[in-house]
């Protein structure tokens, strides 16, 4: 029987939304797969939901730490052996294809990773598929982790089994995501594809595309591309060059990027 988990990590910021987001996975056209949570501190008994897709899994974290619960998400995968293992942002929602076409993408498609376009919404009763992020940027169609953008994420992307037994080792910074792919992907060329499902993108701080930031963020997100190109300097060619490109751009603003669109 072919076994599908959805994953992510609940914690105080996200809890307001867990429950539209259960909602969310019970109106999946797929049918069966189970819900794995890293749970960070709350309650399960004060919790009223009903997830009705498949067994509810629950990991208590081991620590009020990012990193360590995106650690122990992957090591729970590694343990469970799920042939499609799809990964959420709980604040996050889905289209209600996209289970079902992230399985197809896996399984059918054979891939070994696929990703999603992104839909950014603020209000949920107005979410239109209309309003797509990635689909005419060169960066979304390359199919690939590259260099310049972060472009999967952690709530956008589902692995195959070859992937979700991978160890990788992840330093700690706040793009986890981003330097995961790249050594994923430095191990070997993977298949890579684009599913047809879609992730609803919610925006709460870190507004995609439809900001402008200033010199002081800029700053910031430069100092943390660049210790993430540091990590797999020596795994791609053409790291030094954009490191350096990268320390001698100088923005006083910087109108509707997506992470680290420097």
């Amino acid at each position: 029987m072919l076994k599908v988990v959805v994953s992510g990590v609940l914690h105080p910021g996200n809890i307001v939304y867990f429950s539209d987001f259960i909602n969310n996975l019970n109106i999946q056209t797929f049918n069966y797969f189970d819900l794995l949570i890293i749970n960070e501190g709350i309650d399960e008994s004060l919790l009223n939901i009903k997830f009705n897709k498949g067994t509810l899994i629950f990991k208590k974290s081991k620590g009020m730490d990012p990193k360590k619960n995106r650690d122990q998400m992957f090591e729970s995968l590694r343990k469970l052996k799920y042939d499609v293992n799809i990964l959420t942002d709980l604040d996050d929602l889905m289209s209600d294809d996209r289970v079902y076409e992230s399985v197809i993408s896996i399984m059918e498609n054979k891939s070994d990773i696929c990703y999603n376009d992104l839909v950014p919404f603020t209000d949920p009763q107005k979410i239109s598929i209309n309003d797509r992020y990635w689909s005419n940027r060169e960066c979304f169609n390359n199919q690939k982790p590259n260099i310049k953008h972060n472009v999967f994420g952690l709530g956008n992307t589902a692995l195959s089994s070859r992937i979700a037994s991978l160890d990788i080792k992840v330093n700690n910074n706040v793009v986890y995501d981003w330097e995961y792919f790249l050594k994923v992907y430095s191990l070997s060329k993977y298949i890579i594809s684009k599913s047809n499902g879609y992730t609803f993108y919610r925006q709460i701080n870190n507004i995609l595309g439809i900001s402008e930031l200033d010199k002081k963020k800029i700053d910031e997100i430069k100092m943390n591309k660049i210790f993430i190109l540091n990590q797999v300097r020596d795994k791609y060619p053409f790291v030094k060059q954009e490191i350096l490109k990268t320390k001698n751009k100088t923005y006083e603003k910087i109108n509707k990027p997506y992470w680290f669109e420097l």
